[in-house]
């Protein structure tokens, strides 16, 4: 099978390669204690985490799950969250508009996505282990991210998700990635009383 390199196709065509713009991380230093970024938000969640890939940068605003002392730190993820209240509507007789009753709120659903990446140019198996033990994981799991942490932050400071639902997608063209998502739901703590 012959190999055809595009760049050299589109240099002999004029076309010349455009460098994309750095950001320029150098005040990212995780190691250093007098960086001038914010590194953690108000609950302790690292803004940052140092990519397990040598000469990668470190990724913004990652994911850790944690169950029974164990940690699940989610590959390259990135964060969507929907909130969602039940409204019932009843239309006014001879009257422009409605009345509104609030009958409760869904709990969040979060949304991540991201890249599993084999390391060594093979298939990213450890990664695909770890998202299929989380999600066989039958309880609520803590979930740390500075997103989860200002939305879902509940009194006894602790951030209990459920693992809903994960979905493996198809990387055309590359053997070594992977893209997933995760779905999970918050889920609140409830203490029922007997009034009997």
């Amino acid at each position: 099978m012959a190999e055809i390199n595009i760049s050299a196709i589109l240099a002999a065509a004029g076309y010349e390669k455009i460098k994309e713009p750095k950001m320029n991380l150098g005040l990212l230093d995780l190691e250093d204690p007098k960086t001038l970024v914010k590194r953690t938000g108000k609950t302790g969640s690292p803004y940052y985490k140092s990519s397990p890939i040598v000469y990668a940068e470190p990724y913004y605003l990652p994911v850790e799950i944690k169950y029974e002392g164990k940690s699940y730190h989610l590959p390259f993820p990135q964060v969507t969250l929907e909130a969602k209240k039940h409204l019932v509507q009843t239309p006014l007789t001879e009257r422009t508009g409605q009345v509104m009753e609030l009958v409760y709120t869904d709990a969040y659903k979060i949304t991540v996505k991201g890249y599993m990446i084999g390391l060594d140019g093979e298939y990213p198996e450890s990664d695909l282990d770890m998202l299929n033990e989380l999600y066989r994981i039958q309880a609520a799991v803590d979930i740390n991210n500075v997103i989860t942490d200002v939305l879902l932050t509940t009194t006894k400071g602790k951030n209990n998700v459920v693992v809903s639902e994960w979905k493996l997608t198809d990387t055309k063209g590359v053997k070594n990635v992977r893209e997933y998502e995760l779905v999970l739901l918050s889920n609140e703590q409830f203490n029922l009383d007997d009034i009997s």
